[in-house]
């Protein structure tokens, strides 16, 4: 779907939350194609959203990953 068609508001969800399927003791995950806006934030400390729509003018967004299991908001890198 286009980011222009996408709703301004968060999607609701019934019962938990999506953060809440993927446990704060596993290793770090990494992902993208959800294009989000704003200033790189972790979604928890180990989930990580790289994409923050680069294609309609957002950053392009990294993050220098020293094998820590609890990620640094201090180690996202854009442009």
């Amino acid at each position: 779907e286009p980011i222009d068609n996408l709703p301004e508001h968060p999607i609701e969800f019934s019962g938990s939350e999506p953060g809440d399927f993927y446990g704060d003791n596993e290793k770090p995950v990494f992902f993208g194609h959800y294009w989000l806006r704003g200033q790189p934030s972790l979604y928890k400390n180990n989930i990580c959203c790289l994409d923050y729509s680069i294609a309609k003018q957002g950053k392009l967004v990294a993050y220098r990953h020293d094998g820590e299991k609890i990620l640094d908001p201090e180690n996202f890198v854009y442009v």
